[in-house]
């Protein structure tokens, strides 16, 4: 609660001071997140992003938001109905994170490949060196700038590194709850309109699989999309708030910027709504129009600018070449009607159903915008539009193009899930907002009739995963090895004390000071500020600038497995195998690029000196630089 508490102070104070007028408290809060990764930018571009300065900067948030708490005249809930409608919302969303704080915080189980071998490795870095400006083998600066590395350091500054699941899993989850019942506050006459939003995120299955950014980046995406809704704004949100919004979205992990992208112009259409009907519009419209898009895209290049920057001497270098022959294969046919259940649960079917709701509040909203004289309707017409369509849109562009292309279909549908839940659930929950020549109740019933139909499609993998989360304290996607006696012995022995102290017995075979290789299922385990580490992450190999830097001269490979624990922490050659000829170009590429690295460090090891070895570990140095 401090911690929303600081963020609504920030968001607020920004947008006083950038001319904008008050959101309601849980999208000042979504602001107030996107000032502080973009702070985060600049504290890792400058490499000072410590625990001590990260602390100081919440200190500061602190003191703004006390400010502003003083200035702030909060209304008193007026009548039977609204207090009525917030009891509900509070008991609704109060229960979820609770059950997520109980169950969650901290969990059993993690992700041994995502997590151990890339987001772990990346606030531990930052708060050893002061920046996320990582390996040049690892994932940071494509696969995420950052952002999410950079919030994780708040909790490992002060907790142990298996609380960082918290800032998503619970603290992401509540916010998206509270924006989205602020959609829905008081808009549905006597019905409890403000519960519908918190119950849909409650109940879409999110196919959590790693601490990586989901939910937050769901809370970024609902946050743009309130801001264009507000309809106060006559000339719509301050292109810096919009711009930072986007821009913190894409610091926290790539895949969202497709987010902007299509949201963007879309709402750029809400300033065109001042003319009446779009064909009498006149040239000052569209200027307008134009301008202020391009304001935004401009906050938002430089909203990204201390993160690109940051990265800049990775992205300069030149990478290695000869692990490209990569094989072909067939991704199969694409059912995005298929009651198949996944291995993640649910059916594509399930999803589709969301995406296609919000596609009916596209269409809905295109027919008040079309129709509708006054140009406040019309606004809020748009805005809803760039919700459901940037929803949809979403959707068929990562399941119909970059599932076949690059991911994979059963990734792609991960991966545009946090839209679903930021931009969809919004979407349809505003849906009575719009100006239809219908009654009121009659607007009202779409939403009310589609959360129901929400919670029946989804009832079963919510029982499910709530039983997971009950008995395993964690809601891991893929269950089936999740939730394994095997899978929760690796996971508690790779976050003990004992492999701690292996690692830490590995490293001191090193001079300190010296820059290591390190291929390991662990390396967040290592001490940064002792070594500058060159931590190898299988997805890091697909990168342009992935490279050994020519001073490295000691290298730490875990080549064989932990002892009764087989692939949980390397791959066989068998392994490696099935994911070259599976699905996905994405995964097929990570497999022959990293199985020829690792063939390489084997083809280096007989011309180098041993240092230490044993059955899982060997410590060498190479005669000259890396080749």
């Amino acid at each position: 609660m401090m911690a929303a508490f600081m963020l609504w102070g920030v968001g607020n104070f920004t947008l006083r001071k950038c001319g904008g007028r008050s959101a309601s408290w849980p999208v000042c809060i979504g602001v107030g997140l996107a000032v502080f990764i973009f702070a985060g930018g600049i504290l890792n571009c400058v490499h000072i992003a410590r625990g001590p300065v990260l602390w100081a900067l919440a200190g500061a948030a602190a003191i703004i938001s006390i400010l502003e708490a003083k200035r702030i005249k909060f209304e008193r809930i007026q009548g039977t109905a609204a207090r009525f409608e917030l009891i509900m919302t509070g008991l609704v969303i109060a229960g979820v994170t609770g059950f997520a704080i109980h169950t969650q915080l901290p969990p059993k189980v993690f992700n041994c490949d995502d997590d151990f071998q890339r987001y772990f490795p990346h606030p531990v870095s930052m708060l050893a060196t002061g920046t996320v400006l990582g390996s040049p083998l690892g994932g940071l600066g494509s696969t995420t700038l950052g952002g999410q590395a950079f919030l994780h350091g708040f909790v490992l500054s002060v907790l142990p590194i298996n609380y960082i699941n918290g800032v998503d899993a619970v603290f992401g989850l509540m916010v998206l709850m509270l924006i989205t019942a602020a959609a829905g506050w008081r808009r549905y006459s006597s019905f409890p309109g403000a519960v519908l939003g918190p119950v849909m995120v409650a109940m879409i299955n999110p196919e959590y699989v790693n601490v990586s950014s989901l939910y937050l980046g769901s809370v970024l995406m609902a946050t743009a999309v309130m801001l264009v809704v507000d309809e106060k704004e006559e000339s719509g949100p301050p292109s810096l708030i919009l711009g930072l919004v986007y821009a913190s979205l894409v610091a926290l992990k790539s895949t969202f910027v497709f987010f902007p992208l299509l949201h963007l112009p879309v709402a750029a259409l809400m300033l065109e709504s001042r003319s009446r009907p779009w064909k009498e519009s006149r040239g000052r419209p569209w200027k307008e129009v134009f301008g202020w898009a391009a304001m935004v895209a401009i906050w938002a290049g430089v909203g990204l600018t201390p993160w690109i920057a940051t990265h800049f001497p990775n992205y300069m270098a030149r990478g290695m070449t000869g692990y490209d022959d990569v094989p072909t294969a067939a991704e199969g046919n694409l059912d995005l009607f298929s009651l198949d259940e996944l291995d993640y649960r649910d059916c594509f079917l399930s999803y589709t159903v969301v995406a296609g709701g919000a596609f009916l509040v596209a269409v809905g909203a295109s027919i008040s915008w079309f129709s509708e004289r006054n140009w406040r309707k019309r606004r809020m017409a748009v805005a809803v539009l760039a919700a459901g369509l940037t929803c949809t849109l979403s959707y068929l562009l990562f399941l119909c193009v970059l599932g076949p292309a690059w991911f994979g279909y059963i990734t792609s549908l991960r991966y545009c899930i946090p839209t679903l839940l930021g931009c969809g659930v919004p979407g349809v929950v505003l849906f009575p907002r719009l100006s239809l020549r219908l009654r009121p109740e009659a607007l009202a019933r779409v939403p009310i009739i589609f959360c129901a139909l929400i919670v029946a499609i989804f009832a079963g993998s919510t029982v499910a995963r709530y039983r997971q989360a009950l008995r395993t304290r964690s809601v891991l996607a893929f269950h089936k090895l999740a939730d394994t006696d095997k899978y929760l012995d690796y996971c508690k022995f790779s976050l003990s004390g004992e492999t701690s102290q292996r690692i830490h017995e590995l490293q001191a075979k090193v001079p300190s000071g010296d820059p290591i290789l390190a291929i390991l299922s662990t390396p967040f385990l290592l001490d940064f500020r002792r070594n500058h580490i060159i931590d190898e992450e299988p997805c890091g190999l697909l990168t342009p600038w992935a490279h050994v830097p020519d001073n490295i001269r000691y290298v730490i490979w875990q080549y064989s497995a932990f002892k009764n624990f087989g692939q949980l922490s390397v791959l066989t050659e068998a392994e490696y195998s099935t994911m070259i000829n599976g699905p996905g170009v994405q995964d097929r590429t990570i497999g022959v690029r990293d199985l020829g690295f690792r063939k390489h460090l084997q083809e280096l090891l007989p011309a180098s000196k041993t240092i230490y070895k044993d059955d899982e570990f060997v410590v060498f140095q190479l005669q000259g630089p890396y080749k």
